[in-house]
């Protein structure tokens, strides 16, 4: 799955086999290098991910202290940013191959602290009790004292019996 622009305001990991890749970007994932493009409700930036080169689109809003850029998952919540930033969700389409065997969306209470190597493990630890994955993930999360709120979505593209044969 190629990326060109990244969206960091999707709280979606996909995971796919025994690779996860990463839908959803926490600012400490890559580096912003330049501003490439502004319009007036957004900057273009040109960033470092995993050695690529990639671009990174990060609304603007307005606060009294002046012109601001926020992560939309954290505005969604936020009383103050509501004029700035609208709830509207941006939708991707994502053709799945017969690779790929579950998603897993998450807040960022998981992905602080959890890394996308370990939620793989621990989604094939927990394969045969497939109820089980997200209150598993959640409570690694909390174990690992999250400061953030704690959601966990496992979604299983295909019948359980046959992820169980896998691993």
């Amino acid at each position: 799955m190629g990326l060109e622009i990244m969206e960091p305001n999707a709280c979606i990991r996909g995971c796919c086999s025994s690779n996860s890749i990463p839908l959803h970007l926490p600012p400490s994932s890559y580096t912003l290098l330049k501003p490439i493009a502004r319009g007036a409700e957004s900057v273009v930036y040109e960033a470092i991910l995993d050695g690529k080169k990639v671009a990174v689109k990060k609304p603007i809003f307005s606060t009294p202290q002046g012109a601001a850029i926020a992560m939309v998952t954290r505005s969604i919540g936020d009383d103050d940013l509501k004029p700035a930033v609208t709830a509207e969700p941006e939708i991707t389409e994502t053709i799945l191959s017969v690779e790929d065997e579950y998603l897993v969306m998450a807040s960022d209470g998981l992905w602080d602290v959890v890394s996308n190597a370990e939620v793989v493990s621990i989604i094939k630890d927990t394969v045969k009790e497939p109820g089980m994955c997200s209150k598993r993930l959640a409570t690694e999360a909390a174990e690992r004292e999250s400061k953030d709120n704690i959601t966990v979505i496992v979604v299983f593209l295909r019948p359980v019996s046959t992820a169980e044969r896998i691993y």
